[in-house]
């Protein structure tokens, strides 16, 4: 009897790779929608591929086929962060440039006991609100 050959591109994705190819892409695919809806819950919208791909050589009436899967997620988003360099030239959280409460002054003519001017009384026609 002649071989008639697989006709049924779906009986080639079962055995490729030893049958693992289609459990793989299986997944692959979860994983995908895994991080997709992670990613959606914090930026509204997410967009992802998954890709096969099969390298196909003919060598004197055999043909090796090759599959390889390709998985693109989001980019995660990151948060930028602000620093100052020190004396030092290390970066530091603290801006070297800002007074920290142990180093803050009163104000000339505040500070303890001394009281709030009372408004001008009226001038020139001006009343005080």
């Amino acid at each position: 009897m002649k071989d008639r050959g697989i006709r049924d591109f779906s009986i080639v994705l079962a055995t490729l790779d030893g049958g693992r190819l289609v459990s793989d892409l299986t997944q692959e695919l979860r994983g995908l929608n895994e991080t997709l809806a992670r990613h959606a819950e914090t930026q509204g919208k997410a967009k992802g591929e998954l890709s096969i791909k099969f390298s196909v050589n003919h060598t004197g009436g055999k043909v090796m086929i090759t599959p390889s899967i390709t998985v693109k997620t989001p980019k995660a988003v990151r948060e930028d962060a602000v620093f100052w360099l020190t004396e030092d030239l290390e970066l530091t959280a603290q801006n070297p440039k800002q007074l920290t409460f142990g180093e803050l002054r009163p104000v000339n003519g505040g500070g303890e006991g001394s009281k709030a001017k009372e408004p001008p009384a009226e001038r020139a026609g001006v009343k005080a609100v």
